[in-house]
């Protein structure tokens, strides 16, 4: 009677690891509201923060509030939606010798008037954006400390953000990691979009030994036509945050923001916080 049978043979199975899919969390916006003078063109529901822009500042650390009707009227509506209400100061197009005096020679006031802003409108923190300036790093750092340890004598948790412009790193943010732990997020922005992705990636990752990823928000502009970043690319952008692992985005400015971005934004991140 013929027999059959099978003899085992061992055959190697490559070790291969699967690729790992980032989880998506919530992810943090913070949109940059020129046009503060009609909510109806801002999103509410649609950013974590809206920051105010902006309030320019004196020599002296003394802030030019232009219309407080209006500040009143965002924050209320921001504060309607559930979101915070921020408000930047200096950055613009004002002088930057300007806010370089007020940052390093008359810092007390200048913190003072960012507080006293604050507590008199309601709002939720403040935006600085520090833009042109040749401040010494050491004095940069020990600005934001300062300002923390003045918020926390009115309310903890209050945000302290900081816009700044990529090329400046290793000049006036070079020591910015002694102030990391003071503030809440930090977003290195890119103005004119004619940078592929890569270059946009490693603009943001130099920036992660400074402050971790959990406070960093990849900056990116929208309001420059053309080679302003349309709804396709920032889906990219919304990727390369899932991927990188970063805080989340910092969006100049309202007014483009759109519904195929807010659409972008869904598909891609289903939450915000």
């Amino acid at each position: 009677i013929p027999i059959s049978f099978t003899i085992p043979v061992e055959v190697d199975i490559p070790d291969t690891q699967p690729i790992p899919i980032p989880v998506i969390t919530s992810k943090y916006i913070m949109l940059n509201c020129i046009n503060w003078q009609s909510m109806a063109s801002i999103p509410v529901s649609e950013a974590s923060e809206h920051t105010y822009f902006v309030i320019e500042v004196l020599p002296t650390g003394v802030l030019l509030v232009k219309n407080p009707t209006q500040e009143v009227k965002f924050v209320a509506d921001v504060h309607a939606g559930g979101k915070k209400a921020t408000f930047s100061v200096a950055g613009g197009a004002q002088d930057s010798g300007h806010i370089k005096t007020a940052v390093t020679v008359n810092r007390t006031a200048f913190i003072n008037e960012i507080t006293s802003h604050l507590t008199q409108f309601g709002y939720d923190g403040v935006t600085l954006d520090i833009e042109n300036t040749s401040i010494d790093p050491q004095v940069m750092a020990d600005f934001v400390n300062a300002l923390r340890v003045k918020f926390e004598t009115i309310k903890t948790g209050l945000i302290i953000g900081m816009y700044t412009q990529p090329y400046q790193l290793p000049t006036v943010f070079s020591k910015i990691e002694q102030a990391a732990p003071a503030l809440t997020w930090i977003s290195p922005m890119v103005y004119d979009f004619e940078f592929t992705m890569d270059e946009l990636k490693n603009y943001t990752r130099a920036w992660e030994a400074k402050v971790g990823k959990n406070k960093l928000l990849c900056g990116i502009a929208v309001n420059y036509s053309p080679g302003g970043l349309d709804a396709p690319k920032y889906g990219q952008v919304l990727d390369m945050v899932t991927q990188e692992g970063w805080k989340g985005v910092g969006v100049w400015q309202n007014t483009i923001y759109l519904d195929a971005w807010k659409n972008m934004r869904k598909a891609k991140w289903p939450q915000i916080y």
